[in-house]
């Protein structure tokens, strides 16, 4: 099996694990890191240009001071660029919490209760999905933000599902990667949100979901439809 035809067929990259997991669209040029890279050299070089049209360096002794005064610029720059961005992710952060938070009131519940809620229908449909083809599993529920099924004899290994920042992830690993490849081949096109994660045997989301009915049922769509079907016809077939 070529690698580089799965990661082709996918039309993604496939990006390392760290403790929140960040997943960008290849046709996507420049991620949040790039962007963040490339405004503040725009914004540096602009900077820099202007103060040398205002006072052009004569001599070692001015032009040591303009290295600083460049070097300085730019530390100000990535700064300041740096608390935009955190700032807006904490906002977005803050949204998300904010609309959790009005709807557990409105069931009277809490906020942990009411993510385990939201959470539970879709482990539930897994479930489900799973009894009914009488395939064996084991669900592990580590707390409200995470739950894992793990599989017996069947090509997927386990769902990872966790909440992150207050929004819905999963990561699904599949141990054969012609079945990988076969899932990347017939993707419908409104399913543009799945990604190899990981490495090339991890199946998850490029995008985290809103924790509400929409973003549940487009999960369960995801997980059940697109990939625990698609796995179970290609060994049954």
């Amino acid at each position: 099996m070529n690698e580089q035809f799965i990661f082709q067929q996918w039309s993604n990259i496939i990006l390392p694990k760290d403790d929140k997991i960040k997943l960008y669209k290849i046709d996507e040029i420049l991620d949040k890191g790039l962007k963040v890279h490339v405004i503040s050299m725009t914004i540096s070089a602009v900077l820099i240009f202007t103060t040398f049209i205002l006072l052009f360096p004569h001599g070692i002794k001015e032009w040591t001071f303009k290295v600083f005064e460049i070097i300085a610029i730019l530390i100000s720059v990535y700064a300041m660029i740096f608390v935009i961005m955190k700032n807006r992710t904490e906002k977005e952060l803050q949204k998300s919490k904010t609309i959790l938070v009005i709807d557990s009131k409105k069931e009277r519940v809490s906020l942990e209760k009411h993510i385990d809620k939201q959470t539970m229908i879709l482990i539930n449909s897994i479930k489900s999905w799973a009894k009914f083809h009488k395939l064996k599993f084991k669900h592990t529920k580590h707390n409200h933000l995470r739950h894992i099924i793990d599989f017996i004899n069947f090509p997927v290994d386990y769902i990872d599902i966790k909440i992150i920042n207050y929004k819905l992830n999963f990561e699904v690993r599949v141990n054969d990667l012609n079945i990988v490849n076969k899932i990347g081949e017939e993707l419908p096109r409104n399913c543009k949100n799945l990604a190899l994660v990981i490495d090339k045997y991890h199946v998850g989301l490029q995008d985290n979901l809103e924790i509400d009915e929409g973003g549940i049922k487009s999960a369960k769509e995801l997980i059940v439809n697109v990939i625990l079907t698609k796995v179970y016809n290609t060994i049954k077939f």
